[in-house]
Parts: C-alpha cells; sequence; structure tokens
C-alpha cells in the first residue's frame, strides 16, 4: 500500500479500530485503509461506524431494521446520528443500512404529525346532508342503485348515482335556504339554477350543464311534473349551447400535457435529482414522481386502485412485475404483466436510494413484508390519492387526467386504438369512453379515416370521383 505522505497515525488508529471490533467481517482492511490515505473516508468515521456496529451487538450477516437502530442508538443526538448516516454513506456506498437509519432518524423525532387522520372534514357549505333528502328521493335512489327502471326514464350508470346523489343534497339546501319545498317544483328549480351562477368560485359552464342534466334526469326517473321536465329541457338545451363554445377546464389541462416522451425525460432528470439530493425526504418524493407519472401514464388506474402493496396488487414471476388486482368500480379482476421500462422505476422505490446490488435483496424484502408501493422517506404510508397528487404537483392535474389522454393518443391508431385504449382505461361500452375524449380524439381519428380512405383510392378513381 503507499501511503504517500500521509501521517502514520492515521492509517495506524485506522487499523487498530478496524482490527478490533466487527468491521473485520465487513470491510476490505487494505481498500479502507488506502481510503483513509486519499482522504475519501476520515479515522472519525470509521470509529463512529464501529461504534454503531459494536452497539448493536449482531453478527455480519444479521438483518439490521429501523427498529434494531432506534434501540442501539436510543441515547444518541441527532448530530451524531447524521453523522453515522454520512460516515455508512462514504464507507458501504448507499446499503441498506443508511435507509434503514433514515427511518430510525425520522423516529428519533418522534411519530410525525397525522395530517390526514387530524384534518377536519370541510362543512358542508352548498349541499344538505344525504339524510335530509325527502324520503321519496331517497327510495328513488335506491331504486336507481338496485338497477330499477324508473317512471319515464332508466337508471343512469352506478358512477353517475354518485354524483346525482351530490346534485340532490345542492338542490336540497337551495330549497330549504329559500323556504321553499324539497321538491322538484318549478320555483325551487329556477333558485337552483340561479344559484349555480352565484358561487364564490365561478362553475363552468360544463359544470352547470351537468349539473342541470341530472337534475332533469332525476326528474324523469320519478315523474316529476310536465312543466318541469319541459322548463329543465328547455335549460339543458340552454346550458350545452352556452359550454359548447368554451373549452373544459378538464380539457385544457389534458391537452396541455408533456408528450410521453416528454414525461419519461421528466421522471429521469428527477431520479438524477433524487441521487443528488442529501435530503432524504426530498430525494424519497422525486422517486415516487418519477415512477408515478411514468406507470399510470400507460396503465391509467383509477385513483381508488393505485394504492398498491408488494405482494398483494403487485405480482412478481419469471417474467418481472405485474398487476393482479380487483377494479375498485366493476369489481373485475385486472392482470398485466408490467413492460421492464416502467420496471425500472418501480426499481427505483424499491432500493430507495441504495446500489442496485442490493436490488434483489431488498426486493425480496418489499414482497415478504406486502410493503405499499409508494412509502415516504420514513417508511409511513402516504395519503391514499398520493399518486393522483404527484401528477398534480409535477404535470399540473390529477392522474385522471391519464386516461383521457391515452384515449387521444391512441385515437391516431383507428378503430384498434379505440378498442385498446377502452381496454387499458377498462372501459366496457364505447358510451362510457366518450366521456374521456377530448376534441383532440376526434381531429386525430377523423385524420385517421382520411388517411385510411386515401390509401384505398386509387388515381383513377380520385379524378373519377372527386374532380
Amino acid at each position: 500500500m503507499k501511503n504517500g505522505n500521509a501521517p502514520t497515525y492515521r492509517v495506524k488508529r485506522a487499523r487498530e479500530i478496524i482490527e478490533r471490533g466487527r468491521l473485520t467481517q465487513m470491510l476490505d482492511i487494505d481498500q479502507t485503509l488506502n481510503q483513509i490515505v486519499r482522504r475519501e473516508i476520515s479515522v472519525a468515521q470509521i470509529s463512529i461506524v464501529d461504534e454503531f456496529f459494536s452497539a448493536l451487538k449482531l453478527d455480519a450477516e444479521a438483518h439490521i431494521d429501523a427498529g434494531l437502530i432506534s434501540k442501539a442508538t436510543e441515547y444518541w443526538t441527532w448530530g451524531k446520528l447524521t453523522s453515522l448516516r454520512a460516515a455508512l454513506r462514504k464507507i458501504f456506498e448507499r446499503s441498506p443500512f443508511e435507509r434503514e437509519l433514515d427511518i430510525a432518524i425520522a423516529r428519533w423525532h418522534g411519530p410525525p404529525e397525522d395530517r390526514h387522520r387530524s384534518h377536519k372534514p370541510r362543512e358542508k357549505r352548498f349541499s344538505l346532508d344525504i339524510s335530509d333528502l325527502p324520503h321519496s328521493w331517497l327510495e328513488a335512489l335506491a331504486a336507481m342503485e338496485d338497477g330499477l327502471p324508473g317512471v319515464a326514464a332508466n337508471p343512469p350508470a352506478p358512477s353517475m348515482i354518485a354524483t346525482t346523489k351530490v346534485k340532490l343534497r345542492e338542490f336540497a339546501k337551495v330549497a330549504r335556504d329559500r323556504g321553499l319545498a324539497m321538491d322538484l317544483t318549478l320555483e325551487a328549480t329556477r333558485e337552483y339554477e340561479k344559484s349555480l351562477f352565484n358561487r364564490e368560485r365561478p362553475l363552468s359552464p360544463v359544470t352547470i350543464h351537468s349539473a342541470m342534466r341530472q337534475v332533469r334526469d332525476f326528474g324523469r326517473y320519478i315523474g316529476a311534473k310536465e312543466e318541469v321536465l319541459d322548463y329543465l329541457l328547455e335549460r339543458v338545451r340552454f346550458h350545452e349551447r352556452r359550454s359548447a363554445k368554451i373549452q373544459p377546464k378538464k380539457e385544457a389541462k389534458v391537452l396541455s400535457l408533456p408528450t410521453y416522451s416528454e414525461m419519461f425525460a421528466i421522471a429521469f432528470e428527477m431520479l438524477g435529482e433524487a441521487d443528488r439530493l442529501p435530503n432524504p425526504r426530498h430525494a424519497q418524493y422525486r422517486r415516487n414522481a418519477a415512477l408515478a407519472i411514468t406507470l399510470f401514464a400507460a396503465l391509467p388506474l383509477r385513483v381508488a386502485d393505485t394504492r398498491i402493496s408488494f405482494g398483494k396488487e403487485l405480482a412478481w414471476d419469471e417474467a418481472g412485475y405485474k398487476f393482479d388486482l380487483k377494479v375498485s368500480k366493476t369489481g373485475r379482476r385486472f392482470q398485466s404483466h408490467i413492460h421492464p421500462v416502467f420496471a425500472f422505476f418501480i426499481d427505483q422505490v424499491v432500493l430507495q436510494g441504495c446500489a442496485p446490488i442490493y436490488l434483489s435483496e431488498m426486493r425480496e424484502s418489499c414482497f415478504q413484508k406486502r410493503r405499499l408501493l409508494f412509502v415516504n422517506y420514513d417508511d409511513t404510508a402516504p395519503h391514499k390519492n398520493y399518486v393522483s397528487f404527484l401528477w398534480s404537483q409535477v404535470l399540473g392535474t390529477g392522474s385522471h387526467a391519464a386516461r383521457t389522454k391515452l384515449h387521444d393518443e391512441f385515437a391516431r391508431f383507428g378503430s384498434r386504438g379505440v378498442e385498446l385504449a377502452m381496454k387499458a382505461c377498462g372501459h366496457r361500452s364505447e358510451r362510457t369512453a366518450e366521456a374521456y375524449r377530448t376534441a383532440a380524439f376526434e381531429r386525430l381519428a377523423l385524420e385517421k379515416v382520411h388517411d385510411d380512405l386515401s390509401c384505398n383510392f386509387s388515381d383513377d378513381e380520385w379524378r373519377e370521383f372527386f374532380q
């Protein structure tokens, strides 16, 4: 070993520390002493790591988790713990020890305040509780949920019943506040329509049109008076014409989303930032965000289905990762192998900053523990809408937009693209899929039709029919 001009004392002292304790089994002594000579690591760092493993009282093969670390370092100061973290990173090159130490350090601060648990539900300002609706309305809603036909209309799709309840609760509050009977009368209907224009945050024309349409459909279902239905029909047509003149906010946000290639570029940039950041909280946020915007762009699960755990909704076989879950909305089973491109991003949240040589070991641990796919830097669970939150933070809109974007992007492939988009989004009918398309879908689909037609016409036929 070439010591150069390094003081002999530092090398001698480091050797003594390594040989007296457990580090003998864990380090290549000559390589470590060379690092001491080159000042890549210090004697103090060797000393604190030796003290740490001595306090653990475990052999080199034992599994070290955050619980054991917390117990062994119970009386260590915050500064000493952070010094240990820096030393572990230098000596063991991003080992799982460091990840477990991050969790222990977070616990040293005490349990984080659970913002989501302590959050009080917002006071209902524009609607009543469902139990305050008239008994006849509640019976009609129950019949809808059972799939029974109404007086002059069939029940809506299950997903639409939930929004119908919201509109009826709003309608009932307006009626009560105006001193009117909670019933679909002409006066109450007019007051409800006025209320939609008088919110603190103005509602979009599309939202107002949707609200009036759902009240109309409920009126048909229960057999409301003819004058009320006529008025609602007229107003729905008015709001339909009004909303057609503007671009819906949702559509504008979808159209402003980056391309898939740009999304991947953003994701790789965030992974690069995560590797450079010293703060584990910020690094973990970027890894999670990189996975969220790539995986759920191609496999646009509903927000309710994005709370995924290893060994439950996420499986592993000889072909790699695969989804195996039950879709919350329909109860149908969804199975799909995950392409290696997306598996790479899953691996990053498995490693959580550790070196790739530990991937198999840490992946196995995730499946054994049935760990959530997305966890905070301290290993706690994020809130249930975390994936959509990450989309909103990075891309400016929630992950629900992924479904619309997929329909738009696949439109360029014609009828086969429509079929693939419906399959990827779990849409069983063309009618359902319509709600997830923007004007871009219609434009691209039309271009595809025109291209196909032009390919099937000969030059003679073009002259005969179009000249």
